[in-house]
């Protein structure tokens, strides 16, 4: 099974985090090890990763919504995934590829 990028933006940086993409790690494969290789779990197509992440939750903050009231960026962690809404968001845009274990994503459902 092929494991993708996620097309969501996540946090990375110490305090002052900045907003990136796996299209951001592919500018610099060194960046692929920033966060503890948190970008790698994020990114595992481009940091070349997937065969060890691939059903692997990303541990960063990613990019959920923008909220109506004030365009303020809302990002989740893949622990918000749970209860009645959670088959809802797991199939929001990107949500497989960005907490694939959480949303049961096909290639970490073992096959019967």
């Amino acid at each position: 099974s092929f494991a993708l990028d996620s097309p969501r933006a996540i946090l990375v940086g110490g305090k002052k985090k900045k907003s990136r993409t796996c299209n951001w790690a592919s500018g610099n494969l060194k960046r692929c090890n920033f966060m503890k290789k948190g970008v790698a779990k994020h990114c595992c197509n481009t940091c070349g990763t997937c065969e060890k992440h691939k059903c692997v939750n990303t541990k960063a903050k990613f990019f959920w919504v923008t909220r109506k009231t004030d365009n303020k960026k809302i990002y989740k962690k893949c622990g918000f995934l749970k209860g009645k809404n959670k088959a809802r968001n797991c199939n929001r845009s990107g949500m497989k590829e960005t907490c694939p274990l959480k949303c049961n994503a096909a290639a970490c459902v073992p096959s019967s």
